[in-house]
């Protein structure tokens, strides 16, 4: 069971028209974002300044760091995605352990 400040404030959420204040005066909208993009322009610039993320992908951290216990065995389909296997290096158990027969997959121990 929640607060009475919670349920007071879910009643109010579903009864805006009754409790909230008039809507404020908006946004100013720039000159940039009158004008658009040009639909012919073959390259036309990001809007506002949005641009290529700094971050880095996945794909991007398992190249430049690869991680012992895990072997690239290239891309699969049409997205190209990496794929790879991994051995008992990487389990998260306690005390993990190969499988007795190399080509057998790497999988947690059942039992005591």
């Amino acid at each position: 069971m929640g607060s009475k400040e919670a349920a007071e404030a879910t009643y109010k959420a579903f009864r805006a028209k009754e409790f909230a204040g008039s809507p404020g005066p908006g946004r100013q909208i720039s000159e940039e974002e009158r004008q658009g993009v040009s639909p012919i322009d073959p390259s036309p610039e990001p809007p506002l300044g949005v641009g290529v993320s700094p971050g880095r992908n996945a794909e991007d951290v398992a190249r430049e760091e690869p991680e012992t216990g895990r072997r690239d065995e290239g891309s699969k389909g049409r997205s190209e995605r990496p794929v790879g296997t991994s051995t008992s290096e990487q389990s998260t158990g306690v005390n993990p352990e190969a499988p007795i027969d190399p080509e057998s997959p790497t999988q947690p121990r059942s039992g005591g």
